[in-house]
């Protein structure tokens, strides 16, 4: 973090009108203990947590410590929300930069759907015969949604940036 924050502190003298933030692609989480947040897992219809291999991200002996990314989703009731909430005071605060491009912003990637017991109010899957559910499911877009509209307010209120592609508009992100 040192070396972070040095270096942003560095462009900034350099280039006292720029504007560092961090890249953030908030559903990926790199690691090799894939319970930190228990209550965040996105599960797919299989019932194995959602993940991908590091390839060229992690070297041989990390990949051979398991590392991989696993994908998480914030909702203001789960531990991953309260990190994304703590990591903005890390970014902003004892770092320096001015917000955060949010790679995939309400996207979630590969884990667009969860299987962990929470439903979303709306989605499900259809026996396309009797047109009757058959299983509830949650989105993790319409799930994560207001803990990324938190997310983004408490940067703005910070007075940062918010920088955000992939985005699926609905009415409450656009907000």
């Amino acid at each position: 973090m040192e070396m972070v924050r040095r270096q942003i502190a560095a462009i900034k003298k350099k280039h006292p009108g720029f504007k560092v933030v961090f890249h953030v692609i908030h559903t990926l989480y790199a690691t090799n203990t894939p319970d930190r947040y228990p209550d965040a897992k996105v599960i797919r219809a299989n019932g194995q947590h959602a993940s991908m291999g590091g390839g060229a991200y992690f070297s041989q002996q990390r990949r051979e410590e398991g590392w991989q990314w696993y994908y998480y989703y914030p909702t203001p009731d789960n531990s991953f929300h309260d990190a994304m909430m703590t990591s903005i005071d890390v970014m902003m605060d004892e770092l320096g930069a001015y917000g955060a491009f949010m790679d995939g912003f309400n996207l979630a990637y590969l884990g667009r759907w969860t299987f962990d017991g929470r439903w979303d109010g709306h989605s499900a899957e259809i026996d396309l015969e009797s047109k009757t559910i058959t299983r509830k499911l949650g989105s993790v877009l319409l799930l994560s949604q207001s803990s990324l509209i938190e997310f983004a307010r408490k940067i703005k209120d910070k007075g940062g940036l918010v920088i955000a592609n992939g985005a699926i508009i609905t009415p409450s992100i656009a907000k």
